[in-house]
């Protein structure tokens, strides 16, 4: 039973470091993907102001009509590299109700205008910047692929412009960093496990078996064992002392030792001294028990607490009685025999003296007869 539960803690300590490592780096992924998406929104807003700044002025002071301004743009890109795989740069423009897409800056085919007819959940960026607005979107693209997309309108010229990112090339390599942190993690939490259980896997046997010695003794002790926390409530009790007072040891932890045993004992939680007393203990089934108990407070992980030893004295006092009850008839036949010594010294005394009366005068009459014979003879 101690073994399962000494692997039910160490397996709820894994989960809880491994909660704890996925916890951590997700927040710092998060952190991190918050701080790198405004980097590519930066990135993006700079991206439209610029294109935004050379569409006005080439318009402006070139008076370029539409085809030659597209050809100025391409001629601009085929020397510039984004540094995005998936960023693009787009400018489009409303014909009626069609988008009509004149130039862009990416690998990916220019759609048809007439599918962005009947399709209106598709190039949701463009079709922001044509209804002359501007900010920042997470929607579609003209591939149905999600973008973070940056889109403004050209008043002037009348155009659209769209700078996106696929969203999955922005998270990709949050994601890549999260498997491979996870997979650091598991790996660490499955090396420091090996290495906690060979360290401590020792030390927690030695525990192990120095709780059972004294469980062991604990509960073979043929005297009844209580331990009382601070106040005075029970925390644990043998097998001798659950027996002793008929309780379980559900029933019995929990319950003040004041109300087991006669009250007004002075009990080492209020004098902090070793004292031995006799009382009762009261069972279960209210029948009374006399023991004695010798109280010990001791401070256990700074936590003061008290054991307490009790023992049936029942058979000692029934032969302290039964003692008791022979000597009183011992000293009764005592003075008897002596009362009955007494008559008998008594009666001697009497027959003596009667006796000695009696043989007086013939004793005076043989005391005579001796010295008469002694004259004659």
């Amino acid at each position: 039973m101690k073994n399962i539960i000494i692997f039910r803690n160490i397996l709820w300590l894994i989960i809880i470091l491994f909660l704890s490592v996925v916890i951590i780096t997700g927040m710092s992924l998060t952190l991190i993907y918050r701080d790198n998406r405004r980097n590519v929104k930066a990135m993006l807003d700079d991206t439209l102001q610029l294109e935004k700044s050379m569409l006005i002025g080439l318009s402006r002071f070139h008076d370029l009509d539409e085809q030659r301004l597209i050809e100025h743009l391409k001629s601009y890109h085929s020397r510039r590299h984004s540094i995005w795989k998936s960023g693009e740069f787009v400018i489009a423009k409303k014909q009626g109700d069609k988008i009509v897409f004149l130039y862009h800056e990416g690998k990916n085919p220019l759609p048809e205008a007439d599918r962005m007819i009947h399709d209106r959940q598709l190039a949701l960026p463009m079709r922001l910047a044509l209804e002359k607005k501007s900010g920042f979107v997470v929607g579609n693209d003209y591939r149905n692929h999600q973008v973070f997309a940056g889109y403004t309108y050209i008043a002037p010229l009348r155009l659209g412009l769209v700078a996106k990112v696929d969203t999955r090339e922005i998270i990709a390599p949050f994601y890549h960093t999260a498997r491979l942190s996870l997979l650091v993690a598991i790996l660490c939490i499955i090396i420091g496990s090996w290495l906690f259980l060979k360290i401590t896997g020792p030390l927690v046997r030695d525990l192990t078996r120095s709780e059972n010695r004294f469980r062991t003794l604990f509960d073979s002790s043929p005297e009844s064992i209580i331990i009382t926390n601070r106040s005075g409530d029970i925390i644990e009790v043998n097998q001798s002392g659950l027996q002793q007072l008929a309780y379980s040891n559900g029933d019995i932890i929990g319950r003040p030792l004041d109300r087991l045993i006669t009250p007004g004992q002075p009990v080492p939680e209020h004098t902090g001294k070793v004292v031995n007393f006799q009382t009762e203990f009261h069972t279960r089934a209210g029948t009374a028990i006399p023991v004695e108990i010798n109280s010990s407070p001791v401070d256990f992980d700074h936590e003061h607490m008290a054991i307490h030893i009790a023992r049936d004295i029942s058979e000692r006092l029934q032969a302290e009685a039964d003692i008791r009850a022979m000597n009183a008839v011992l000293e009764r036949r005592v003075a008897e025999r002596t009362r009955q010594l007494q008559v008998a010294n008594q009666e001697l005394e009497s027959f003596a003296y009667s006796v000695s009366h009696d043989l007086r005068a013939p004793l005076r009459g043989i005391d005579g007869w001796s010295l008469a014979l002694e004259e004659d003879y």
